[in-house]
């Protein structure tokens, strides 16, 4: 006997609420968790025999372009073996496509239920990492601990800071509709404070950009929902206060912020080479992030414009590879790294297609769903995303792969006419 329909919506409702609160706090589980909503979907799916319609199908559909590109790459990769992993890691690229196709549209409701889960995973996440390093900087009378990587333990602080600023918009999207956690105001403008200090704390360059960018966006839908001016502008000013102090009080986050500034100095250093001849050659070789970043980008930018259509699922790093050897960058190819940028690391592997398609799925975030539901919050998604794509290769991992498919799945499924 088939369960009626409102349980059914409960189920996936519930599912997708426990999937929010998993991504920014529980990296271990999501895989288990996707896995037993997939399973649980297809299989009322076939029982029904009905399948569920998303309301906005180019975002899945981007998402499945992507991947089809992924498989097709694999026919003139260099590096099937790499190829057919880099298939396992985005599987997300099929699989939430999919469950858009599998689960019940949501509705405004829904929408909250699923936002107020993610942001209490953020919370759980801030507590958690923040009391771990908390007792290790106690026990070793030490703030290092207290900041950047050993502060966000097991996520890349770029990603755990991205969490917390779409977090911070979230919060501040609800409080302009008086929607608060628990129903408390007061508890609600802490749990954006703590946000905002565990951000600074992060001290990642990227996550400070995009919690600038999330308290921006915060003030002008406060201003569009007609709050006065001078409110708006002194609750920017204490949250960007907030995260400018706390990244200046340990000196590790603002050891990091100070190197920034000065990365684009290359450094030149002597390496001894030519052993026969005892002759000693200068070799630029870039070392700090900033400078590795535009060693990245360099590189990749060479392998797209010499593969127009990609060099192929998995080839990419052997080929920036040999170009960070030609270019003398021994640090670079030692670490195998990556093109740091989305943009240029879809077009390294898949070419102008795979870059074209990437863009135009940022652009349907906000041109259809900012429009036919009034969600605002879709805008803001994509322009985080897009600041992190400039900066990191972000769906070349879980932490970047899960959270952007999940999102796009809920803005495919949000119904319209909100």
């Amino acid at each position: 006997m088939d369960l009626p329909k409102t349980h059914q919506n409960n189920w996936s409702e519930n599912a997708l609420v426990a999937l929010a609160f998993a991504i920014p706090c529980a990296k271990k589980l999501i895989p288990l968790v996707i896995g037993i909503v997939f399973i649980v979907a297809i299989t009322r799916t076939i029982r029904l025999k009905k399948l569920q319609t998303p309301q906005r199908i180019s975002l899945p559909l981007g998402l499945l372009i992507l991947y089809a590109l992924l498989i097709g790459g694999l026919c003139y990769t260099d590096e099937p073996e790499r190829g057919l992993m880099e298939l396992e890691i985005k599987l997300s690229f099929l699989i939430f496509p999919l469950l858009s196709w599998l689960l019940p549209n949501i509705g405004l409701e829904s929408y909250r239920k699923i936002s107020q889960s993610f942001v209490l995973g953020c919370l759980a996440f801030l507590i958690i990492t923040i009391s771990r390093a908390a007792a290790i900087s106690f026990q070793a009378h030490d703030l290092y601990f207290m900041s950047y990587e050993n502060l966000s333990w097991y996520i890349h602080p770029t990603y755990a800071a991205l969490y917390q600023s779409f977090g911070i918009y979230l919060l501040a999207d609800a409080a302009l509709e008086k929607k608060y956690l628990l129903n408390k105001p007061r508890l609600h403008a802490i749990a954006m404070a703590c946000m905002l200090i565990f951000i600074g704390l992060l001290a990642s360059k990227a996550g400070l950009i995009g919690a600038i960018i999330a308290i921006a966006l915060c003030s002008w839908k406060a201003f569009q929902k007609r709050i006065a001016f001078g409110k708006i502008m002194t609750g920017a000013f204490a949250a960007t206060t907030i995260v400018i102090a706390t990244t200046a009080v340990l000196p590790q986050s603002a050891h990091r912020v100070q190197m920034a500034m000065q990365d684009l100095h290359v450094t030149e250093n002597p390496t001894a080479t030519g052993a026969t001849t005892g002759a000693s050659e200068v070799h630029t070789v870039s070392l700090s992030s900033t400078q590795l970043r535009l060693v990245t980008w360099q590189a990749s930018w060479h392998v797209l414009l010499a593969h127009p259509f990609g060099a192929g699922t998995g080839g990419v790093q052997k080929i920036l590879d040999n170009l960070y050897l030609m270019e003398g960058e021994t640090f670079a190819e030692e670490h195998h790294l990556n093109s740091h940028n989305q943009f240029l690391q879809t077009g390294a592997e898949h070419g102008w297609p795979g870059l074209a398609v990437l863009i135009l799925l940022l652009f349907a975030l906000v041109r259809f769903v900012s429009i036919s539901t009034g969600l605002h919050v879709a805008q803001v998604f994509a322009l985080l995303c897009g600041m992190n794509f400039l900066f990191e290769s972000f769906l070349e991992v879980q932490a970047g792969i899960v959270f952007f498919s999940f999102w796009i799945l809920i803005f495919a499924k949000i119904k319209r006419g909100f």
